[in-house]
């Protein structure tokens, strides 16, 4: 009664974000031993939505504060050839599988790199060889991470309800992650191998310098916080928080 009122206040007196008052009020119950966590994964139907919602949050703020293109971004600033660019590329997108939910969100994320590079490539062949690995690598690396994509979540679910040992975030890797990374790499090698010829897979190649702009104090929130939610899925079995609550946590600290 006292966390539902207090959400209550906090939302009509307060006027506070729903968000974060949702998500804390949803926490608090936890906390206080008020309910258990079957019946609180039971108010979405399974505890793996929950992990969905929470990682879908924590996705938008990395876009929305801009930090997930501005990496991507400096990190093929550099590259001198249109070979090296779309490799690193590779890189980056397949990485996004560990944080990102669903092949479309991490395509969503991703659109605005694609848009920015597409503007600076030179000639259209470049563009469509891009055009053609970002989707190719974001499914062929969504069998990397557990969050790569919401079957696998599916997939866990029906793991558990048969009574067979599901893997963990960190297991989910050692077993996928190797088959994940070598089919992007394959990929990425073959499109540039039948949509670019030697010489224009060599030709020198100038991207503009990203801004080097100091974070920002909230940006900073949002890269602290991302990585306290990526180490915290990968030592559950140490500290026995179960992956949902986390990215519930996550999510609430990601909004404040």
């Amino acid at each position: 009664i006292f966390v539902f009122g207090a959400a209550i206040v906090a939302w009509t007196v307060l006027e506070l974000d729903e968000t974060p008052v949702a998500l804390a009020a949803a926490l608090a119950l936890l906390a206080a031993g008020a309910t258990s966590a079957e019946r609180f994964y039971a108010g979405l139907g399974d505890d793996f939505i929950w992990l969905l919602v929470g990682a879908f949050v924590l996705a938008a703020v990395l876009q929305s504060s801009g930090l997930a293109e501005r990496w991507a971004l400096q990190l093929v600033a550099s590259a001198s050839t249109p070979a090296a660019l779309m490799y690193r590329l590779t890189g980056c997108i397949a990485a996004t599988a560990f944080v990102v939910p669903s092949t479309s969100g991490r395509a969503a994320l991703l659109l605005p790199v694609f848009l920015a590079l597409a503007q600076a490539l030179p000639g259209p062949r470049l563009v469509r060889a891009l055009a053609l690995l970002f989707p190719s690598v974001i499914l062929l690396s969504a069998c990397a991470s557990m969050l790569g994509a919401g079957a696998h979540l599916v997939a866990l679910d029906f793991m558990d309800r048969l009574g067979a040992d599901a893997p963990g975030f960190i297991e989910w890797i050692a077993l996928a992650a190797p088959f994940g990374l070598a089919s992007s790499a394959l990929a990425c090698a073959l499109i540039l191998r039948l949509f670019l010829t030697r010489a224009e897979r060599s030709a020198p190649l100038a991207l503009p310098r990203p801004a080097r702009d100091p974070l920002t104090r909230r940006q900073w929130g949002v890269v602290a916080v991302a990585a306290a939610t990526l180490l915290a899925w990968a030592t559950g079995g140490w500290h026995g928080v179960a992956a949902p609550i986390v990215a519930v946590g996550g999510a609430l600290l990601a909004t404040l």
